[in-house]
């Protein structure tokens, strides 16, 4: 792929069913003229690489949020993995799509969001559910409660 400084370097952490999808979407973009991945399962990484013609594959998020040509990155790891590439990401000032959630505890979630907006980066939480035709129904069928209700969309998810 050519490289340019308008073009994006993108980063997916994660190879998952997730980090697949987008990796597949952001190969198609004309923007994107770099991609790397960085996924745990070496099987798994180099499946997803090939698919979505990865120039980088890794298993080290770090390895891959240090590389120069590295300008976006989108962390779709497990949910329990989040923290840590967020905090490399957010160490190298690197702009970031996040699948939900930032975190799976309330703290962590805190200490990454303040470390979010303190390095004055354009992050994102990706929440896809929402427009999708199988969840929209029970989401109409909720009662309207709070966010932490059971009954919340956010629950039914």
């Amino acid at each position: 792929m050519k490289k340019s400084a308008k073009g994006v370097g993108l980063a997916i952490i994660g190879g998952g069913r997730v980090g697949l999808f987008r990796g597949e979407v952001a190969a198609r973009h004309p923007a994107v003229e770099w991609i790397g991945l960085a996924e745990k399962n070496p099987n798994r990484a180099g499946e997803v690489g090939e698919k979505i013609d990865a120039d980088f594959v890794t298993q080290s998020h770090v390895e891959l949020i240090k590389r120069p040509e590295v300008t976006a990155a989108i962390i779709c790891t497990d949910e329990h993995l989040h923290v840590d590439p967020i905090m490399a990401a957010v160490e190298r000032g690197i702009p970031m799509l996040i699948e939900k959630p930032l975190a799976t505890d309330l703290k962590e979630s805190a200490r990454v969001l303040k470390a979010i907006k303190d390095a004055k980066i354009d992050a994102v939480v990706g929440y896809t559910q929402r427009f999708r035709r199988g969840w929209l129904p029970r989401k109409s069928a909720a009662p309207a409660r709070s966010a932490t209700s059971p009954w919340s969309p956010r629950a039914l998810s």
